[in-house]
C-alpha cells in the first residue's frame, strides 16, 4: 500500500510539473509535447491554430462525444452522399498528432499518423496510418501502410498492403484488395484484385 501510495504521489508530481510530457494518464486537447501511458481526448481540435499535437507514446482514448454523434448518423449520411464520391482529404505532415501505439475511438475525424493500430466505431476519416486499421463502417485514408479493414468501404489515396471491405478503392495501390467490388489505378474486379507498381 506504501509503494502505491508513493507511486501515484510520483505520477502526480511528474505531472503537474512536467510542462512538455505527461505520464500514465493525461487529457486532450492540451499544450503538451508527448504523453507516455493513456491519453484520453475528450474533444476534437479542428483549428489550425498552433497548439501543440502531442505524440501518443501507448494508448489514446477518444471519447469525444461530437464524434460518437457522428458515428450514429454515419448511416444517413451514407444515403445523403454516397460514401464513394466524398474527397479524401490531402494530409499535411507538420504538426499533427501521433499515436505511437493503439487508438481507440468512435470516429477519427482529426488529421493524425497512427504508428500501430487504429480501431474506430464510425468512420476514421483523413488520417496516416502504419499497421492495422479498423473500421465498422467507413474507412479513409490519406496513406495507409498494412491492413485496413472495414465492414462498408476503404477508400485510399495510397495504400502499401492490403484492403478488406465490401468495397475498395485506391488511386495508388501497391497490393491486393478483397471485397464484393475492387478498384485501383490498374482495374476493377470482384472479389480479389491487385497492383505491384
Amino acid at each position: 500500500m506504501k509503494y502505491l501510495l508513493i507511486s501515484i504521489l510520483l505520477i502526480f508530481y511528474l505531472n503537474i510539473y512536467s510542462q512538455n510530457s505527461k505520464y500514465v494518464l493525461w487529457y486532450y486537447p492540451s499544450n503538451v509535447n508527448n504523453v507516455y501511458g493513456v491519453m484520453i481526448t475528450v474533444s476534437p481540435d479542428y483549428s489550425d491554430s498552433i497548439r501543440c499535437q502531442p505524440k501518443v507514446h501507448g494508448i489514446e482514448l477518444d471519447l469525444t462525444p461530437e464524434e460518437l454523434l457522428l458515428s450514429g448518423f454515419t448511416f444517413a449520411y451514407l444515403f445523403y452522399k454516397p460514401f464513394y464520391e466524398v474527397d479524401i482529404k490531402t494530409i499535411n505532415n507538420v504538426n499533427l498528432k501521433t499515436v505511437n501505439g493503439v487508438r481507440i475511438g468512435f470516429t477519427d475525424m482529426e488529421e493524425s499518423i497512427i504508428n500501430g493500430i487504429n480501431l474506430s466505431l464510425g468512420d476514421n476519416l483523413a488520417s496516416k496510418t502504419n499497421g492495422l486499421t479498423i473500421s465498422m463502417l467507413r474507412r479513409k485514408n490519406q496513406n495507409c501502410n498494412g491492413v485496413g479493414v472495414s465492414l462498408i468501404a476503404n477508400l485510399d489515396n495510397s495504400c502499401n498492403g492490403i484492403q478488406i471491405g465490401l468495397i475498395n478503392k485506391c488511386s495508388d495501390l501497391k497490393g491486393f484488395q478483397f471485397g464484393l467490388w475492387n478498384k485501383n489505378q490498374k482495374r476493377s474486379l470482384p472479389i480479389i484484385n491487385w497492383s505491384f507498381n
